[in-house]
């Protein structure tokens, strides 16, 4: 079982990519944090992932966090923090672990 973690301190909408069971890339709009997903991969699946970013620019969101972790069995395999630019853009880049 893979889960996928998005926590922080960023309350505007975001756009998240994850990778589903089937070892598709998977999007979702209009995601408010703390987000989560668990996921039952497939045989054949080797390689997960997550990523995140801001849906519109919106200043009032400069110095905010956002938290993504991928855990694989329980246990934590990746993990990024990033911080909301002055104009309160955020980019969470992919996190991808190997199964």
């Amino acid at each position: 079982v893979v889960k996928y973690e998005l926590k922080g301190t960023y309350s505007a909408p975001l756009q998240v990519i994850y990778t589903n069971e089937d070892g598709v890339t998977q999007s979702i709009d209009d995601v408010t944090l703390p987000w989560s997903k668990e996921v039952t991969v497939k045989a054949g699946v080797v390689t997960v992932g997550l990523s995140s970013s801001f849906q519109t620019v919106d200043a009032t969101m400069a110095g905010r966090t956002l938290t993504g972790k991928i855990f694989v069995g329980g246990l934590e395999k990746q993990s990024s923090s990033v911080i909301a630019n002055s104009s309160g853009a955020i980019v969470l880049s992919a996190l991808v672990h190997a199964l």
